[in-house]
């Protein structure tokens, strides 16, 4: 049986680089709520704050990542925050639906919120 490793594309040149912003889907694969000290640690500045925490993956990107949100009590999001902005473009929050991820100036994904 031949080393999964050794069918992996281990070189990489100048044009693998990516010059503009990426847009990619993805889908919600877990949803967890956790206190803000759990996810950032010492850096929280807001400790005992509640967040969410987005799972998903793009499968055939073999991609998968995670963005933070502030939480809010159910009936009280405001429509301005990012999760409401999250709840108006995908139609709510759940597993198993589809999003779309920018990529930043940095090469990092983040949720398309408008």
């Amino acid at each position: 049986m031949e080393n999964e490793q050794s069918n992996l594309e281990m070189s990489f040149n100048k044009q693998d680089l990516i010059t503009t912003p990426e847009l990619i889907k993805a889908t919600i694969t877990s949803i967890e709520p956790k206190l803000s000290r759990e996810v950032f640690g010492v850096k929280a500045t807001k400790p005992d704050q509640k967040v969410i925490v987005i799972h998903y993956e793009n499968k055939e990107l073999t991609f998968k990542g995670d963005q933070t949100l502030n939480h809010y009590p159910v009936g009280k999001v405001p429509s301005k925050s990012k999760l409401g902005k999250f709840i108006t473009k995908y139609d709510g929050l759940r597993v198993g639906i589809e999003i779309s991820l920018l990529q930043n100036k940095n090469g990092y994904y983040n949720i398309v919120l408008e």
